[in-house]
């Protein structure tokens, strides 16, 4: 289990996230909604060790975080930013392959090869290993590093009863429906596995369709957390979102989704 136990993070005396408590659990997907500044991408930068909390704690099966070295995080946990930059003409293969190529990670190199165009495949990527990454669009570029992400868990060693962690910021900003829809459902395909995933969402409805645990943020804090009925209140909602907002349930299919409603205002 990965989680943080009354996690605060300053900056300049400005409290970024404020005594959060979350609990990441095998076989469970949770996402993280909230506005623009609520503290989502710090919270997660906490619990993948990129940041130190100013006070509390995070843990990784009961551990601190920081007493694991970097080459055991990376073999049990991956992370996707929400934006990375490359410059320079790799293929797209050897960028994924990079997930593979950590210190340690002891697999032969045809069994990294073959994990990494097998991620590939699963990001809907299959028949682009050999083009340049710099020639690629942003959300085909978003792809690539869910596919490495993908590679680096497939091939580092670690205890089998320990589930492999996927941290996403925004994994889906720069995709289209389909892909966005692939990318989620290769997310819960590991978390039927038993993976721990995390990812923050801004489309509330893929966020409603996917997730099993919402953590709905507002200024730095956790403001509901739990299942998707419990979060997707009209006047939750409204509140943090700072607009008027109508949530529905399908009939055909009984899942909940919001509308926003235009204020008579504008």
């Amino acid at each position: 289990m990965l989680e943080s136990k009354d996690v605060s993070y300053q900056v300049k005396g400005r409290t970024i996230v404020d005594r959060i408590s979350v609990a990441l659990a095998p076989g469970r997907l949770s996402v993280i909604i909230g506005p623009n500044g609520a503290g989502k991408s710090t919270l997660l930068k906490l619990l993948t060790g990129e940041l130190r909390p100013s006070s509390g704690h995070v843990l990784l099966d009961g551990a601190e975080l920081n007493s694991f070295s970097a080459q055991a995080l990376a073999a049990r946990r991956a992370v996707v930013a929400q934006s990375t930059h490359l410059s320079f003409p790799f293929s797209v293969i050897e960028v994924v392959l990079l997930g593979a190529m950590v210190p340690g990670f002891g697999e032969p190199t045809a069994i990294k090869q073959a994990a990494a165009y097998r991620a590939l495949d699963d990001v809907g990527l299959s028949g682009f290993a050999d083009r340049l990454y710099t020639h690629l669009s942003g959300g085909e570029r978003q792809r690539v590093h869910m596919a490495r992400a993908l590679c680096q868990l497939s091939t580092g060693a670690r205890d089998r009863n320990a589930p492999p962690i996927l941290l996403l910021d925004e994994p889906t900003s720069n995709l289209d429906l389909m892909h966005q829809i692939k990318v989620l459902h290769e997310v819960r395909r590991r978390v039927a596995q038993g993976w721990i995933a995390l990812a923050i969402l801004h489309d509330l409805n893929l966020a409603a369709t996917f997730a099993d645990t919402l953590i709905l943020m507002s200024q730095g804090r956790v403001v509901a957390s739990g299942a998707v009925e419990e979060v997707f209140r009209d006047d939750l909602l409204s509140a943090v979102y700072r607009c008027p907002v109508e949530t529905n349930i399908s009939e055909k299919t009984g899942r909940r989704f919001v509308l926003p409603t235009i204020p008579q205002s504008l």
